[in-house]
């Protein structure tokens, strides 16, 4: 057995909030790792809050948001876990909805949503640019807040697998996993272990069904785990927040937020071995 401890962060991000946003994320990865956890994963657009709406399209929007960053990113006590946030990220002039990757104070990576939301109440190509190239990764010049506090200038931002020293990480983020050709079907060919999406899906009749079934048949094919974290409250107009381990056999936990709390965590204990085992036994 090979056991990782890996978590779900569930927050309640208010738009524009930067403070208290970053707060928020601050204390569910604090919370993570003294529950052990090697790795917290949060919602979408958590640092900003998802409705800042026409706001995302002023540069003071994102400026605030990577500072708040900064400042998570030099605060040792969130070494010695993985963590992420959501937040803008412009990339040679182009904005994308972003997830950062951060481990022991270095972004590992910027990964850009790659397919946007602009049905029912979304319109997210109002704001964002999708990243269309599928597997290809570039160097990524971090903005000015980031280079003064950590003295660090670039990091990488694409569609990438993490390799880490035990584990392969992905994400895929929020309409992703809805997509016809959702990227966690890549992922799973790849041997990914642990599939990550951050979403701010908002509440409709039924969706949780539909959702929980996309999730287990995500990891029922290839093999390996799919964390998921929602917002809820607030700007998300979500309510759930769920871990699905155990290539689709085993749904694990899901929560069901009421909208007066600020967060929950979940916790899962994944073995990796095993995951690897139900990837090699398919010989497809």
């Amino acid at each position: 057995m090979t056991p990782a401890t890996v978590a779900v962060r569930s927050a309640n991000a208010w738009a524009l909030d930067f403070g208290g946003n970053r707060e928020r994320i601050r204390a569910g990865v604090l919370r993570a790792k003294a529950a052990g956890a090697r790795y917290v994963l949060g919602p979408e657009l958590d640092l900003t809050g998802y409705g800042c709406e026409d706001h995302f399209l002023e540069p003071e929007t994102e400026r605030r948001a990577w500072e708040a960053l900064a400042d998570l990113v030099t605060d040792v006590r969130l070494h010695g876990i993985l963590w992420d946030a959501g937040l803008p990220a412009t990339h040679r002039g182009v904005r994308y909805d972003a997830r950062v990757a951060v481990l022991n104070g270095v972004v590992l990576l910027v990964r850009p949503k790659r397919i946007l939301a602009d049905d029912g109440q979304h319109r997210e190509s109002r704001w964002f640019a999708a990243w269309r190239a599928a597997r290809t990764v570039e160097p990524f010049a971090l903005p000015e807040p980031l280079r003064r506090a950590t003295g660090r200038s670039s990091s990488t931002i694409g569609d990438a697998v993490m390799r880490l020293r035990d584990a392969r990480i992905a994400f895929e983020t929020c309409e992703e996993l809805f997509a016809p050709d959702p990227p966690h079907v890549a992922y799973g060919l790849a041997g990914v272990d642990l599939i990550a999406n951050g979403s701010a899906s908002h509440h409709e009749l039924r969706k949780m069904e539909d959702r929980t079934d996309r999730i287990a048949a995500a990891t029922t094919a290839s093999g390996g785990a799919y964390l998921y974290a929602n917002l809820h409250g607030a700007d998300g107009s979500a309510s759930a927040s769920a871990s699905y381990p155990h290539h689709g056999h085993d749904l694990g936990h899901l929560l069901h937020l009421g909208p007066s709390l600020e967060q929950e965590r979940v916790d899962e204990v994944v073995d990796l071995a095993a995951e690897r085992r139900h990837q090699g036994d398919d010989s497809t």
